[in-house]
C-alpha cells in the first residue's frame, strides 16, 4: 500500500509524538526490509519498519479518533498508572 502522507503517532518518554510518512526508503542490503521515513511535527525524523509503521498508524487513529483497530486491547497511556 501507499503510506506516504499518512499520519502516525508514537509514545516516547510519556509524550505522544505525531508525524507523517514523508517517504519510503528503498530496502538496502540482503535483509530487504522496506522502511518509511517519518517526519514528526517537531521536525524530528525517524525510519519505521512495517511493524512500527502499522503500530504508528493504529496509534494515531486511536489517539485522534478514539478508534482502536489493533489486534489487542488499546494500550494504556503512560499517564494512566
Amino acid at each position: 500500500g501507499n503510506y506516504i502522507g499518512k499520519h502516525v503517532a508514537k509514545w516516547f518518554e510519556g509524550v505522544l509524538h505525531s508525524g507523517m510518512v514523508a517517504s519510503s526508503v528503498a530496502a538496502v542490503g540482503d535483509d530487504d526490509t522496506p522502511l518509511w521515513r517519518i517526519k514528526y511535527d517537531d521536525e524530528d525524523e525517524e525510519d519505521f519498519n512495517e511493524d512500527e509503521l502499522q503500530a504508528g498508524l493504529t496509534m494515531w487513529q486511536y489517539e485522534t479518533q478514539g478508534k482502536w483497530t489493533g489486534p489487542s486491547d488499546p494500550p494504556s497511556h503512560p499517564g494512566d498508572e
